[in-house]
């Protein structure tokens, strides 16, 4: 899996994104300053995301763009998913599931 959160503002952002096992609860959790106009990456071998399944929600106090990709063993057979729902914005954090 690849998860990446890209800041778009001119503001830097507070990023905290929460891992959900399947059977909903918490696998993981992190938090994190993301400078205005930078990114992140997330890929497989990062602690966070080693063989992880589930769910994640990433909660910000400015909009962010984000995505994933899994990929299987074959190079050229990859998937690429965006299952994130914007549920709104809102002066204290907006969530991105």
């Amino acid at each position: 899996m690849r998860l990446l959160i890209a800041n778009v503002n001119n503001s830097e952002a507070i990023v905290q994104l929460t891992l959900y096992k399947p059977d909903g609860t918490t696998a993981a959790s992190t938090r994190f300053t993301l400078d205005a106009d930078a990114q992140r990456i997330f890929e497989d071998s990062d602690v966070l995301l080693t063989n992880f399944i589930g769910a994640v929600v990433v909660e910000t106090n400015l909009p962010v763009a984000a995505s994933s990709a899994i990929s299987r063993a074959d190079p050229f057979d990859t998937e690429q998913y965006t299952p994130f729902r914007q549920t709104g914005f809102c002066r204290r954090d907006c969530s991105i599931l």
